[in-house]
Order: structure tokens, then C-alpha cells, then sequence
């Protein structure tokens, strides 16, 4: 991963791979949205839930982090991130999952 700058917009999941088992919780089917606007963000999953999660978001390197305000407060973090140059493709790892997931920037 080589992490990179995230252009505002909405970026739609097209890829979920998983490695081995969950460390963590079940790996739901779910396709995820993601919104970013400035430093915020929404995770909106289009699944049976319809759940949004919200809140701001950082990155250091190649490290990417969500701090979610709603629901709860917790942080996310992602050790590994790559934005492509076009800044139209993000690929995110979430290592309590052991999952890599692909998004597609769609809009602005």
C-alpha cells in the first residue's frame, strides 16, 4: 500500500477479498459507500442493515483512520491504504477482518 491524497467524493465498494479467517467479528456481504467531504465522512452499507456510520477521518503515510462520532464514539484504523493517481480507485485494508476492499470514486 502507498497511501496518497483522497479526493472529496463518493466511492462505491466493487472488490471485498478476504485472507484467511476473521480475527474479529463475521465478514458481512454488504456493499459499502463511502462519502468524504473535507475531513468527514460517511460509511453508508447498503445492505439489509442500511446502517451509516459518520464522522472524521486522517491519514499519516500509508496509515488511514477513522475517528467515528455516530453511532458511538470509536476509532478505526487501517494500516494500509492506496489512492490511484487519477484519484478514482482506493483499495483499504481492514486487518479485523482480514479483508482488502476496492472502491470506485463515482461523484463529487
Amino acid at each position: 500500500m502507498s497511501g496518497g491524497t483522497i479526493q472529496d467524493g463518493t466511492y462505491v465498494q466493487v472488490s471485498r477479498v478476504e485472507y484467511g479467517t476473521s480475527s474479529c467479528c463475521s465478514v458481512g456481504t454488504d456493499a459499502d459507500t463511502l462519502r468524504f467531504t473535507g475531513s468527514n465522512f460517511e460509511d453508508v452499507s447498503n445492505g439489509a442493515t442500511n446502517s451509516v456510520i459518520a464522522g472524521t477521518w486522517s491519514t499519516s503515510g500509508v496509515t488511514f483512520e477513522f475517528q467515528v462520532a455516530c453511532p458511538g464514539v470509536f476509532n478505526a484504523t487501517s494500516p494500509g491504504y492506496t489512492i490511484s493517481a487519477d484519484g478514482n480507485t482506493l483499495q483499504m485494508i481492514d486487518p479485523g477482518h482480514n479483508v482488502v476492499s476496492g472502491y470506485t470514486r463515482v461523484a463529487n
